[in-house]
């Protein structure tokens, strides 16, 4: 689900003439893996991008882990020089 959604985000952008996203992503059932597919479907599509996950407790620690996890194994792929179109910041969003 994640990967059709960012398809369908990147293709109605690129119809738009966006060259460059941020992404802010939230997606609390599949949190895991989540920012690496949105990485390659930007890829795919020639597209920009800067990926975070939106770190949150909302709904509970371990999911507030998970995001947490997520940021930083796509932050250390980002910085061991995965793509130069691709890079990683950090979302933090209703933290207590």
């Amino acid at each position: 689900m994640t990967r059709a959604s960012a398809c369908t985000t990147i293709l109605e952008c690129i119809r738009n003439g966006v060259t460059t996203i941020f992404d802010h992503h939230a997606s609390f059932c599949e949190i895991p893996g989540s920012l690496f597919a949105i990485k390659d479907v930007a890829k795919a599509l020639g597209m920009r991008a800067c990926l975070c996950y939106e770190v949150s407790e909302r709904d509970g620690a371990e999911k507030c882990a998970q995001s947490i996890r997520e940021n930083a194994e796509f932050a250390r792929w980002a910085r061991s020089g995965g793509d130069d179109m691709i890079r990683a910041m950090f979302g933090g969003h209703a933290l207590q």
